[in-house]
């Protein structure tokens, strides 16, 4: 038994002998900007845009949450000219608002806005691993490779491909503004042709109970954060292509059940809106004109709710 116990002891020294050297010679590798804290690109690349501006998170007075639909369509700047209001912009790819359940994040000094689409009734696929604190260390990110090296090779390459970008013209880019969004360019965009025609409602099976699954959701988020009552939803307008008064129905319905069971909530349905395609880079995200756009009509909104003097 002795010299079993001895030989796997020998054997583990030895594998470690190898595998460590070269596992710190892989996350040597990693991008000087880039945060190993999820399974999402442009999630550690905003965390790590947090982490060399905290302040600009701890001073804002409204802060911007979700996905794409938030990240592309919302220029932040713009509401921090308008409304005179520092403004951070925290969204990324595939995130939701329910993603920062239990996030630091919320404070009922703060107004907390998110721009969704269809695209965010379904489950967010990010995965992080500093609870959307945006907040983290070096031995941590090196925990977090060690524990899933797998999953932050993979990400490697598709980080170098993201930072290679030099500008808006691509809809990896995530160049952020100095208020956190990343507005789509109008010249020189490379537009996808399936991205462009692509039914969202159709790809997502937009139905009533997936409407009712969003609410539920948000209802545990906001019951969870009682009394940071400014959190603001709006529904953003798409190609007037995939448009139709029974999917308007829906979006009604949905600013119905949030009224109805989220009355912290305040919800903005935009999606009636009439956009040319000459505003938007996909089917349902726009380039920097259409965000101007709609961003000065969510400032409207706000205005004429009265939302910003509670």
């Amino acid at each position: 038994m002795k010299k079993f116990l001895i030989k796997v002891t020998l054997y583990i020294v030895i594998l470690l002998a190898i595998i460590l050297p070269v596992s710190i010679w892989l996350f040597k590798k990693v991008p000087k900007h880039f945060l190993l804290v999820s399974n999402s690109v442009s999630y550690n690349l905003k965390a790590d845009f947090i982490r060399q501006h905290p302040e600009k998170l701890e001073q804002a007075g409204v802060v911007v949450v979700g996905s794409s639909m938030s990240l592309n369509n919302v220029d932040a700047k713009m509401i921090r000219d308008s409304l005179r209001l520092p403004v951070i912009n925290l969204a990324s790819w595939a995130l939701n608002i329910q993603n920062y359940q239990n996030s630091p994040i919320w404070d009922e000094h703060k107004i907390f806005f998110s721009n969704i689409g269809v695209p965010d009734f379904g489950e967010s696929r990010v995965i992080a691993k500093d609870n959307y604190s945006f907040n983290t260390s070096r031995v941590r990110e090196w925990f977090n490779f060690e524990t899933d090296i797998k999953t932050c090779l993979g990400m490697l390459q598709q980080a170098q491909e993201v930072m290679s970008i030099p500008d808006n013209s691509n809809y990896k880019s995530c160049n952020f503004d100095e208020c956190g969004s990343v507005l789509f360019s109008v010249k020189g965009f490379t537009y996808d042709s399936l991205r462009w025609n692509a039914d969202e409602f159709v790809k997502w099976g937009v139905d009533s109970a997936r409407l009712r699954a969003y609410v539920s959701r948000l209802k545990e988020l906001t019951g969870s954060h009682h009394g940071y009552s400014r959190i603001i939803i709006s529904f953003s307008p798409v190609r007037r292509k995939f448009y139709s008064a029974g999917r308007s129905g829906m979006i009604a319905y949905l600013g119905g059940l949030i009224r109805e069971n989220c009355p912290d909530v305040t919800f903005f349905n935009l999606y009636d809106r009439d956009y040319p395609d000459s505003v938007f880079a996909d089917n349902c995200h726009f380039n920097v004109l259409g965000a101007g756009r709609f961003t000065g009509e969510v400032i409207d909104s706000m205005r004429a709710r009265e939302v910003m003097g509670r």
